[in-house]
């Protein structure tokens, strides 16, 4: 499974897959795999995966106060919060993404039920 939203990207995985040697049973459960000492460390010191990653310390305490994560563990606070999502890059990327295939799937609905109606 390739997980990203850039061709090139799935392609450089494939050609990386295709090389002699390589054993795709190494990455069996991987993501069930620990992290590399230090990884998520180096990575909050970027906000954009600080933000992403970390929870919001209001969304914390709530989910704190009904049993649905342990108070007494950090989660980082640094969290987007709701009202920040709207304007968060990722989102608005992906928001774009879908508004531009909803239009294209419209207009060629449109133009469908158009080329049926002057068909008859």
């Amino acid at each position: 499974m390739c997980n990203t939203e850039f061709p090139n990207h799935a392609r450089a995985l494939q050609l990386f897959a295709e090389v002699e040697g390589f054993d795709l049973t190494r990455f069996k459960n991987a993501a069930l795999q620990s992290l590399e000492l230090g990884l998520v460390e180096r990575l909050s010191t970027l906000s954009d995966f600080a933000i992403s990653y970390e929870i919001a310390s209001e969304l914390a305490k709530i989910l704190a106060k009904v049993g649905a994560i342990p108070a007494s563990k950090s989660y980082g606070l640094r969290g987007i919060s709701e009202e920040q999502w709207p304007r968060f890059g990722s989102v608005l990327k992906t928001m774009a993404e879908f508004r531009g295939a909803y239009q294209h799937f419209a207009s060629q609905c449109v133009a469908l039920a158009r080329e049926q109606a002057n068909s008859e």
